[in-house]
């Protein structure tokens, strides 16, 4: 049984990660992505101070700028490319656990449809 509709994300209740209703936006233009790429968050609320919450991306490729992360996918398969500062990419899938650092410069490709994740943010 999910309980979607609490807010802030209570303790002893389940939200599905794979159908959390996430709102929309085209990425802006200073990211340089692919045409129509879209991404999408919904915060469930805070634990031990960081911000929870579901975040999306459709198929494509994206610049990004990262603040202190910690994620787990979801859905879905990308590349992620870290550019500065300069580290092997890495390929994430549904399992993976991934941690960024404040203003590492990073480049995406989602190989699938889009790429679905958790993250906890500081």
């Amino acid at each position: 049984m999910t309980d979607e509709t609490l807010e802030p994300f209570a303790a002893a209740r389940m939200v599905d990660a794979h159908t959390l209703p996430l709102e929309f936006e085209a990425v802006p233009a200073e990211h340089e992505p692919t045409e129509g790429l879209e991404t999408g968050w919904t915060t469930l609320g805070e634990y031990a101070g960081a911000e929870l919450g579901v975040w999306q991306i459709s198929q494509g490729e994206m610049r990004e700028t990262e603040t202190e992360e910690i994620f787990v996918v979801v859905s879905g398969e990308a590349t992620i490319d870290f550019i500065e500062p300069a580290h092997p990419s890495i390929k994430v899938h549904a399992g993976s656990i991934v941690r960024l650092e404040t203003g590492m410069r990073t480049y995406w490709t989602v190989h699938t449809p889009a790429l679905r994740k958790v993250a906890l943010i500081p």
